[in-house]
């Protein structure tokens, strides 16, 4: 049976996620630096934080690929959604490309609507 403490986790993730409230962003980011989520949870996270437009969203599905004992299917899912929020297509194993371009653009990202995705000045 699932852990009972991991279902409400999840929910509570999906509830946050569906929030139109900044601080439900905060939450999602305190969340994530406290605790160490399995992937499959951090991805749930980082979706939950791109739909709220927030770039740290960005930040955990880059962790998601950082982490070596990712399960492959959380592995191509958080590379897929870096892809497409980011625009960039460097490949899934090129982390250290991954993670310069995250360092370099961090600070300047902001949701645009019309590309449906984070922008930055470079």
């Amino acid at each position: 049976p699932p852990d009972p403490a991991s279902t409400v986790g999840r929910e509570a993730v999906l509830v946050l996620g569906g929030s139109k409230s900044p601080r439900a962003a905060d939450a999602l980011v305190l969340f994530v630096s406290r605790h160490r989520p399995d992937a499959g949870m951090e991805c749930d996270v980082a979706e939950a934080l791109a739909r709220l437009r927030h770039p740290e969203a960005l930040h955990v599905f880059l962790h998601v690929l950082e982490r070596p004992e990712t399960p492959p299917l959380f592995r191509r899912k958080a590379h897929d959604s870096l892809v497409r929020l980011s625009g960039r297509t460097i490949p899934a194993d090129d982390l250290h490309a991954w993670r310069n371009w995250w360092e370099e653009n961090h600070e300047e990202l902001r949701w645009d609507d019309a590309a449906g995705r984070f922008t930055s000045g470079s």
